[in-house]
């Protein structure tokens, strides 16, 4: 199996290669290359399907979230490696859950320090189209880092 460095420097060639190949053949736009590019770059560096080993090997992924990190210890304690998060559809789903349940927890506690404060906070709106091609990339850089591990889109259990 290849290693994180080999993993991401063959994600981000691929992302740079495709997106120049797209731009100079005119098959891409530039209003979806941003989403798409920041889909597969998060999951390249931050959400890896290696982040089941977060609990005995501090896994590149891990490192890249810094003091978060840890974080993702208690994942690497619930799920086995090679299992659901090296699978094509359930594995990103399962790795956005974990990561939706911390962010709900860590947004929890800051909702209660701005309460307290009493602090003004913005809202952020984010169009439908830009989180569909976010998901797009975050997909294909998930789909990448499993056919080089060996496993294949066509074996239909891999889903």
């Amino acid at each position: 199996m290849p290693s994180a460095q080999v993993h991401n420097t063959v994600n981000l060639a691929a992302l740079v290669g495709g997106l120049a190949l797209g731009w100079t053949t005119g098959l891409v736009h530039l209003e979806p290359c941003v989403p798409f590019a920041v889909g597969f770059l998060f999951s390249t560096l931050l959400l890896s399907p290696d982040l089941d080993l977060a609990a005995s090997v501090r896994v590149d992924a891990r490192k890249n979230w810094g003091v978060l990190g840890a974080l993702w210890m208690p994942f690497g304690r619930l799920v086995k490696h090679r299992g659901v998060t090296h699978t094509f559809v359930r594995g990103p789903v399962v790795l956005l859950a974990y990561l939706g349940v911390l962010l709900s927890v860590l947004a929890g506690l800051g909702w209660l320090v701005v309460q307290g404060l009493e602090l003004k906070v913005p809202v952020v709106r984010v169009e439908g189209v830009w989180v569909g091609w976010w998901m797009t990339g975050l997909l294909t850089a998930h789909g990448l880092h499993l056919v080089l591990d060996g496993y294949r889109p066509w074996v239909w259990r891999r889903w």
